[in-house]
């Protein structure tokens, strides 16, 4: 059984939202996210995968926790791509390529956006580099 994408899922259940939010989307405007600031956590992601995924020499990922995330726009054009081996999943916009997600199994309560979407602060700065 495939557990539901942060996209699939909708949004977060009414209840203590965060005063403050991040919103963002993909380059052609289909899709658009927003988190509850501050994110759990933001990091530079130096793994093969990440730079093949991103096109890039790292990728920057901010955290969130699943139910303080929320698609706002065009959860229809978010296609996914699972890599089995890795034990991760990755979802961008199906009309423009933009990444906009990316999930491991091993933080199942979690998503990560590429820090690139966000137009606005997040509450965390990366510190930390993982995967070098």
């Amino acid at each position: 059984m495939r557990r539901p994408t942060a996209a699939q899922s909708g949004p977060a259940k009414s209840g203590k939202a965060s005063a403050l939010q991040a919103a963002g989307g993909c380059v052609c405007g289909a899709v658009r996210i927003e988190i509850d600031v501050p994110a759990r956590w933001a990091w530079h992601d130096h793994s093969a995968r990440s730079r093949h995924a991103q096109g890039c020499a790292y990728a920057t990922y901010v955290g969130s926790y699943r139910s303080r995330f929320r698609v706002l726009e065009g959860g229809e054009h978010l296609t996914r791509f699972e890599d089995a081996e890795a034990r991760t999943a990755r979802s961008f916009c199906a009309r423009c390529g933009t990444p906009m997600l990316y999930e491991r199994a091993s933080a199942p309560t979690m998503v990560n956006i590429p820090r690139a979407v966000l137009a606005e602060r997040t509450g965390r700065e990366p510190r930390l580099h993982m995967n070098l």
